[in-house]
Parts: C-alpha cells; sequence; structure tokens
C-alpha cells in the first residue's frame, strides 16, 4: 500500500512537473466558476483568459474579442493613413503643376502688356469666327425660307432642305463651340494677367 501511495505522488508529481514547465491557462466558465489547464477549451478560447507560466506568474492576457478590436483599429489608422497619403499626393501634383504654370508664364511674356495683346488678339479672332459662323447659318435659313414659300415643292427641294437642315446644325455646333472658347479665353486672360502682376510685384 505503501508503495502504490509513492507511485501515485511521483506520478502526480511528475505531470505535475509537466504541466509546470508547459504552462497553464486560466478561465472562468459561464457559470462563473474558474478552471486552470495547459489546454483552453474551443469554446474558453473564444472568451478572455490568462496564461499563467510554471512560476505561477501571469504571462498574459488573452482575449479575443480586445484583439479583434485591435486589428480592426489598427486596419482602420492604417486605411486613414492611406487617404491622407493620397490628400498629401494631390496637394504635391496641384503644387507642382501651378509652380510649372507660373514659369510657363513668366518665360512666355516679359511684361502684361504682352499678355493683353496676345489675349486680346486671340478674343478678336474667335468674336470675327462667331460673326462669319452667324452670318452663314443665316443664309442658310433664308435659303430655307425661299425653297418653302414655293406652292409645290419638289422632290429635290426637299432633299436640298434636308441638307441644309443638317448645315445649320453643324453652324450651330461650331458656334456653340466657338462661343464655349471664348468665354474660357477671357477667363483665362483675367486668370493669367492677375497671377503675372502677382508673381513680377
Amino acid at each position: 500500500m505503501k508503495i502504490k501511495t509513492q507511485t501515485l505522488i511521483t506520478t502526480a508529481l511528475i505531470l505535475a512537473s509537466s504541466i509546470a514547465s508547459a504552462g497553464l491557462y486560466r478561465w472562468v466558465d459561464d457559470n462563473g466558476e474558474v478552471h486552470f489547464s495547459d489546454k483552453v477549451p474551443v469554446a474558453a478560447s473564444k472568451k478572455a483568459h490568462t496564461k499563467i507560466d510554471k512560476s505561477g506568474i501571469t504571462q498574459k492576457e488573452l482575449d479575443p474579442a480586445a484583439k479583434i478590436a485591435l486589428q480592426n483599429e489598427l486596419e482602420l489608422l492604417a486605411q486613414e493613413e492611406e487617404a491622407q497619403d493620397k490628400i498629401d499626393k494631390a496637394l504635391r501634383e496641384k503644387r507642382a503643376e501651378k509652380y510649372k504654370q507660373d514659369q510657363h508664364l513668366l518665360t512666355t511674356y516679359e511684361n502684361k502688356q504682352e499678355i493683353m495683346h496676345y489675349f486680346e488678339n486671340k478674343i478678336k479672332m474667335l468674336k470675327g469666327n462667331s460673326e462669319i459662323l452667324s452670318a452663314h447659318k443665316k443664309r442658310l435659313q433664308k435659303r430655307i425660307e425661299r425653297l418653302q414659300v414655293q406652292n409645290s415643292v419638289k422632290k429635290e427641294n426637299e432633299l436640298k432642305v434636308v441638307n441644309i437642315r443638317q448645315s445649320i446644325d453643324q453652324y450651330e455646333k461650331a458656334l456653340s463651340d466657338n462661343n464655349k472658347e471664348l468665354l474660357s479665353l477671357k477667363s483665362d486672360f483675367e486668370t493669367n494677367l492677375l497671377r503675372y502682376i502677382e508673381l513680377t510685384q
């Protein structure tokens, strides 16, 4: 009997030593009971549990929920940093483009009078284009009117009217594009002139 007792004690000591060397995990189940083991059950691993070393000292608290929250926070920070990097890159590109435009402005014109002369000539040319396009459009509209006042419109006249209307549509588009370019040019003229004055003052 004494030998059996010693054997049991020895076996228990060996097991205890093995568990201690591997470390223990401590967790609390749903009923509030505290458990110790060298392995954590699957159900308990999803909740907060503690790892204890062989000296009985707590090594770290293991909380899956906190780990997930930390990972989410780190991902959010990474996304924010990426977004900020994109903003910074866009700002750098914008400043670089602005610098390039300023250098072009300074190297193209010697003074503000040259800017005024250049843009005034282009504006005058576009206004002339508008007048020419408008005149052609009116001429074609009058031609259609003459064809339509005839008592009997012949087949060839009907085809002429269709072709003339197509030409009028083309003139209208060209006139619209020309007027848009004219407005854009006037805006560029004001912007470039003011910027040149700022750079040379």
